[in-house]
């Protein structure tokens, strides 16, 4: 029983950690932080520190990040591009670092139930804000709340439905240890209970497909997976009807961001025009776009702006790795939640 506590004392002290760290982040903390982490990794397992990358899903990630940097002076705005990779490099190193840094399977899960402890923090404040501020009418309003706790409404809402498949993962992991079960339930209970009253569609239907997903991969047999599959369709049905946001009518002007993005890929299908929010917002508002409301700050759509930043052959990498990873995750899946021992890379 000791050692389970014993992990559960180390899973507070992380998020709270974590949670610190966002709520009074500062570049030169994280700065100090990161390379800190990249620094000790480097030290301790310097043979082993590529290692991990040495797969394809790696091998196709690290010439993605190769030839972005070689692109990084072919843009149309490099200073701008060059100033957004520095900011971001730390990111990076310790994406590299995280295979020695995180050895063990137990390792990882303690780490992601740190994050999903830290997400929960503060999403149930900003429950207890909105409930507060609107009342009655909280599923109304929270969606059109000005003071969003992550920026936008759907970014809090995707940190809320990455941490309900972080808590789901834990009370897998941990089910024979009761203070990680309860820890999970909460964290699953207050993150779905924020997605459903912020009301995004996109990060709502996100995450029902996830927890679809992985209950009809971990099923083995034809009739309950068939079984899942019902019950998933019973549940979109049912989010429709509680969300009335699904009955809109059109994607609210993204259409036109969309295509005229497409022919501005067009223009640069090699190259791009290089990375960074400043870099599309500049280049998309001079080239004379359809008139619409609404400032667009990137195009809405995650391939869209890898074709605007990297151009077709990197996409193209880019697409190829993402492929490699969904198929080693696959294979893996059955033995995911197995006993405590060194990742398979």
């Amino acid at each position: 029983m000791m050692k389970p506590l014993r992990q559960m004392a180390l899973v507070l002290l992380g998020a709270l950690a974590i949670l610190c760290a966002w709520r009074f982040r500062t570049e030169t903390i994280q700065d100090v932080a990161l390379w800190g982490l990249v620094l000790f990794a480097v030290g301790t397992a310097r043979r082993r520190f590529f290692a991990a990358w040495l797969n394809p899903a790696g091998i196709l990630a690290l010439a993605f990040v190769v030839l972005a940097v070689i692109l990084l002076p072919l843009g149309v705005d490099p200073k701008t591009s060059f100033d957004v990779l520095e900011d971001r490099a730390d990111l990076i190193a310790v994406g590299l670092a995280l295979p020695v840094l995180l050895s063990s399977r137990n390792r990882v899960m303690l780490l992601l139930f740190c994050c999903a402890l830290a997400i929960t923090s503060i999403v149930w404040w900003d429950l207890v804000r909105l409930v507060a501020l609107y009342g009655r009418e909280v599923m109304q309003q929270a969606r059109y709340d000005p003071d969003p706790i992550l920026i936008h409404p759907n970014i809090s809402a995707m940190a809320a439905g990455i941490a309900v498949l972080l808590g789901a993962a834990t009370i897998l992991w941990h089910r024979r240890s009761w203070p990680f079960v309860v820890g999970g339930l909460v964290v699953v209970a207050v993150n779905i209970l924020y997605v459903l009253i912020v009301r995004s569609r996109s990060p709502q239907l996100a995450l029902m497909v996830a927890l679809s997903l992985s209950v009809f991969l971990s099923l083995r047999s034809k009739r309950a997976r068939l079984a899942a599959i019902v019950c998933t369709v019973l549940a979109a049905t049912a989010l429709i009807a509680v969300n009335p946001r699904f009955r809109l009518s059109g994607v609210v002007e993204r259409d036109l961001v969309w295509r005229h993005t497409a022919t501005l890929v067009a223009e640069h299908p090699v190259v791009g025009y290089g990375f960074g929010e400043e870099v599309f917002r500049n280049t998309y508002h001079a080239s004379d776009p359809p008139p619409s409301p609404h400032k667009f700050w990137h195009p809405h759509m995650y391939w869209l702006h890898s074709l605007f930043c990297f151009g077709i052959p990197a996409s193209l990498i880019q697409a190829a790795m993402w492929m490699a990873v969904v198929g080693r995750l696959i294979r893996r899946m059955p033995g995911a939640l197995g006993p405590e021992g060194a990742i398979d890379c």
